[in-house]
């Protein structure tokens, strides 16, 4: 006989005239969820979920400040994750990208940078191109003041051999940019992340055609939450319709001479008629304690 449980040994038992189950307690299984592994039978005669299934990535070598930003699923299978690498020197950083198959091997990887810390912090499929990403981040173009300069930056990469297609810096803004999204009507992208406005930081949006040359981007914007003296960081940017952005990530205010952070969302909009023109239509600012932020926001557009 056969109860049809793989976590359990049935057999005719001739005394009662029925199946006899018996539960197993080990062997593998299928829980029917293909997002679990190492799934197994437990004491009662269930499958029980192995767990989510992880991936370490590495090239093998003692590096020491490895992080991976994003992930973006390709087309035809597999993944391009985004981050950077800890490459030595006086802790210096390149940026990284690599290219995993559907089972969590590594296909390619590379690093991008020179000396100083360059990062990587977001990913997007180009809509034009599948063989192409942009990622989107910071990186040292120098030094400036006797100080080191970090500078938005944007990598145009093959998807298939790592190599880079386009490299951008955003000269008028000292900062970095963390988020990256498609506007439809257009193609083009926006981005968004943080300028560093003398002593403050202020929430930086840029808008970049599909070459996503920083250096020709039709216009970089500095974003306030309702002051200057209010230190903004835009860590998540959704293009909307009619020229409106969704923005999401912190601002920092003070109270009884304490510096706090709070979560940040607000809808900003870019005048068709006048290009120039950033306007901050709508602002909630959100949290409880001293530590409060948004890392990343999505907009339900079927709502």
């Amino acid at each position: 006989c056969d109860d049809g449980n793989p976590c359990t040994q049935d057999s005719c038992d001739a005394a009662v005239g029925g199946c006899l189950v018996v539960p197993l307690m080990e062997g593998d299984c299928e829980d029917g969820n293909a997002c679990t592994v190492g799934d197994y039978c437990d004491a009662t005669g269930t499958c029980a979920s192995g767990g989510l299934e992880t991936w370490a990535i590495s090239d093998g070598s003692a590096s020491g400040d490895d992080e991976i930003r994003d992930i973006v699923a390709m087309p035809d299978g597999g993944f391009i994750v985004v981050g950077y690498k800890y490459v030595g020197g006086n802790n210096d950083t390149n940026g990284w990208i690599v290219r995993l198959d559907t089972e969590g091997d590594v296909v390619w990887q590379e690093t991008y940078g020179a000396a100083g810390d360059d990062k990587l912090y977001a990913v997007l499929l180009s809509p034009s191109n599948s063989a192409e990403v942009i990622a989107v981040g910071e990186r040292n173009a120098g030094t400036e003041d006797g100080l080191t300069a970090q500078y938005p930056w944007a990598l145009r990469v093959s998807t298939s051999t790592g190599d880079a297609l386009g490299n951008s810096f955003l000269p008028s803004h000292k900062g970095r940019l963390i988020s990256i999204g498609l506007i439809p009507e257009s193609s083009q992208y926006v981005m968004a992340g943080v300028s560093e406005n003398g002593s403050e930081d202020v929430g930086l949006m840029v808008r970049a055609k599909q070459s996503s040359n920083l250096s020709t981007a039709p216009w970089a914007k500095e974003v306030y939450a309702g002051s200057k003296q209010n230190p903004l960081k835009l860590r998540s940017v959704t293009a909307l319709p009619n020229n409106r952005f969704f923005v999401a990530g912190e601002v920092t205010l003070s109270s009884a001479n304490e510096n706090y952070a709070q979560g940040y969302m607000g809808i900003v909009q870019n005048s068709a008629d006048s290009p120039d023109v950033m306007s901050t239509l709508k602002t909630l600012i959100v949290g409880e304690s001293l530590h409060d932020r948004f890392y990343a926001a999505a907009v339900n557009q079927a709502a």
